[in-house]
């Protein structure tokens, strides 16, 4: 029976999400499904709600946003992933590395723009080795890989701190799902164009592996830091942003609206309002129901037997 509310908790969210309901509202209307249903006494719920909305675990996954979001900002501001897309075409000049190598670079930001930086460079590579539809496809899959693995998205981050899941562990087991990524996106599509450039670009290599350092130091040491110091993201994150104004000679007067405008509001009331959710279904007890209730599922049975 309390499985059979859980579907219906659930139902109720993807109804509410299909008529355009904002996330934070769709997950609160799962929350009261949930009191609803589950006939949770009123009394719990102010330390429920407190526990998912003011929890370290909530705090830390909205600092992290907060945080990731400011360096995206500053990043955009000194246009460092521009940079670096055009220092890769210019060190490689392999149209087939650029075209997988520059929406990946692009990508490794959550910039809901990007994808307008990389789509007139993968077209003019591709050339007419691909038609208009599969050059749009090829820009935004490898764009996409980053959002895969990468603790800078937030999906990536809700999902460890939900399932609680080590990041390190999480990102190396990944990186062969990474790999897959990329040859299939190779295989279906890159290797039909030319190996070669018509137009042979002369690159100082030196200046251009500074010029890719130099753009793309605090998304690596980010990642360093978060990987291999077991840092929190949001401590990680601050410790380069910090670095990265010294570094950048940031003012500020170019400081003051990224305060403002790296504060996400949808993306963040939603990651609480998920963290409620999922902190009154524990209190309900049906996760842990759940194993029991799937090892009474009939076993598959072979299709031959001796």
């Amino acid at each position: 029976m309390d499985i059979i509310k859980l579907v219906g908790v659930f139902i109720i969210i993807l109804l509410l999400i299909n008529k355009k309901m904002p996330l934070f509202i769709a997950m609160l209307g799962g929350v009261a499904a949930v009191i609803l249903f589950y006939q949770i006494s009123f009394s719990e719920l102010p330390s429920l709600f407190w526990r998912g909305a003011a929890g370290p675990a909530t705090i830390n996954l909205v600092l992290s946003f907060y945080f990731i979001t400011f360096l995206q900002r500053m990043m955009e501001k000194r246009k460092r992933l521009i940079q670096a897309e055009l220092s890769i075409h210019r060190l490689f000049n392999n149209p087939r590395l650029s075209v997988m190598l520059v929406p990946f670079v692009i990508g490794l930001l959550p910039s809901p723009g990007a994808v307008l930086i990389a789509a007139p460079i993968v077209d003019k590579i591709a050339g007419e080795s691909l038609n208009q539809e599969e050059k749009c496809f090829v820009t935004s899959y490898f764009r996409h890989i980053s959002e895969a693995f990468l603790p800078t998205y937030a999906s990536i981050l809700l999902a460890i701190e939900l399932s609680g899941q080590n990041i390190a562990s999480f990102v190396l087991w990944m990186l062969p799902m990474v790999f897959v990524l990329f040859l299939l996106g190779y295989l279906l599509y890159v290797r039909r164009i030319p190996k070669s450039s018509t137009k042979y670009i002369k690159a100082n290599i030196t200046h251009e592996l500074k010029q890719i350092l130099h753009s793309l130091w605090p998304i690596a040491a980010s990642i360093t830091l978060i990987l291999f110091a077991h840092l929190p993201v949001f401590l990680a994150v601050s410790f380069v942003l910090l670095v990265n104004v010294l570094i950048e000679g940031f003012s500020l007067e170019e400081l003051k609206p990224m305060v403002a405008s790296a504060f996400e509001y949808k993306l963040i009331f939603s990651s609480v309002a998920i963290m409620i959710f999922k902190e009154i279904l524990s209190y309900t007890g049906v996760i842990t129901e759940l194993p029991v209730c799937f090892r009474h599922f009939p076993s598959r049975q072979p299709l031959f037997s001796h």
